[in-house]
């Protein structure tokens, strides 16, 4: 028997939010076994090795501290058959859908019935047995690609299938960061840390009328954006999103900055615009300012006739000073992170063993955890932080 516990996260306790597999379920290496959550963090903890779940110890609901021995795995069993049974169904990959329905209904059967997530959601939006389906991935996964596949091969289920799979086109002014499309749901995780922003605050203070002479405006927001610029070289799974086909690491750095709009809030925050910052590491500070405003007067000139915004793996969003944000987004395609910029607020910190006030902003990371894990990502939010704390 193997004992999993809870690793060292960031904070003390975490709560058991759920279970991904109950007593007696078989799971592999790596899989999500259980969702934890506390003050900083929700993360979905893999499973150490392949076997057997044979004990569930803290049930859903429960707290538990670092190092509590929250399950049992019995490794004696696998998952999968000998490849000779599984892993030949890869033969038939390149098959026509006809053939590749008619060869899962004939492979033996399996414990549990492997999909991704997103297979699960369009089949059960289509009504379609999974058993049915062959799985083209390791193992013989079932993945998007092989459950539109069958879709195709079935005149019967092609009616809703526009809908299902095509987004309506957005241009930049009427852009969201809560659009949210249930389909294409993907697994993510946050994690936060607190930033003191005195250096950011005294540089704006010294800098604002050289800055107000070239017609370009240095906030807190433009601060931000360049020292993710900074840190972004250092991590490179940031720049980078998860596809079907696999990790997709772009050479070229972009930035998705969300920046609010002179308008009338609804729902409490005001109306927010989408502008892309390309090459955003090539840029020096003012070059990020002056990218900024350029991105932003584009988009208001053409009086909502832009074209749709491009994806690009991290955005960039709170730039409302009253109310900041430290929400969890939605992971859409194409994308890695969403980087929330809280409120700048006096608050009391122990500093050099006293008590003093400054300014302090949240930073909460949402991000995809099929492409980055909890140490990344807090990584990344550190780099950052040292960036500002240390501003030029």
């Amino acid at each position: 028997m193997l004992d999993i516990t809870l690793a060292e996260l960031l904070g003390a306790a975490a709560r058991v939010v759920r279970w991904l597999h109950s007593s007696g379920d078989q799971v592999e290496a790596g899989e999500p076994l259980l969702i934890v959550l506390n003050d900083w963090v929700e993360v979905a903890l893999p499973a150490p090795h392949s076997g057997t779940l044979a004990e569930v110890l803290v049930v859903e609901g429960r707290e538990a501290t670092t190092g509590t021995l929250l399950a049992r795995l019995d490794q004696t069993k696998r998952l999968f058959p000998e490849p000779d049974v599984a892993i030949a169904q890869s033969d038939n990959r390149e098959a026509d859908p006809a053939s590749r329905s008619a060869a899962a209904l004939e492979r033996p059967h399996l414990t549990r019935l492997r999909a991704t997530p997103l297979a699960r959601r369009i089949a059960a939006a289509h009504q379609i047995d999974l058993s049915t389906v062959l799985g083209g991935g390791p193992a013989g996964l079932i993945r998007k690609a092989d459950v539109l596949a069958w879709i195709a091969s079935d005149k019967s289920a092609t009616d809703d299938l526009p809908q299902l799979i095509q987004a309506p086109t957005q241009t930049v002014s009427d852009v969201s960061p809560m659009a949210y499309d249930a389909v294409h749901a993907v697994p993510a995780a946050l994690t936060a840390v607190q930033v003191d922003m005195s250096a950011v605050t005294a540089y704006i203070e010294a800098q604002r009328a050289i800055f107000v002479q070239r017609r370009l405006s240095l906030t807190a927001m433009t601060c931000v954006a360049y020292a993710v610029a900074m840190a972004l070289p250092r991590h490179p799974w940031i720049n980078a999103y998860w596809s079907d086909d696999g990790i997709v690491q772009r050479r070229r750095t972009h930035l998705g900055i969300f920046l609010a709009e002179q308008a009338a809030p609804t729902n409490g925050r005001s109306p927010q615009r989408l502008v892309v910052v390309h090459d955003v590491g090539d840029l020096t500070l003012r070059g990020v300012a002056r990218a900024l405003q350029h991105s932003f007067e584009s988009g208001l000139e053409q009086n909502g006739q832009a074209s749709p915004p491009e994806a690009v793996p991290l955005n960039l969003i709170g730039n409302d000073e009253v109310t900041g944000w430290s929400g969890m987004l939605p992971i859409q395609t194409g994308q890695s992170a969403w980087l929330g910029m809280g409120v700048t607020a006096a608050q009391p910190v122990v500093f050099d063993e006293h008590i003093v006030v400054r300014p302090m902003m949240l930073l909460t990371l949402s991000y995809d955890a099929r492409l980055l894990d909890q140490p990344q990502a807090d990584a990344f939010l550190c780099d950052v932080r040292k960036q500002l704390e240390r501003f030029i």
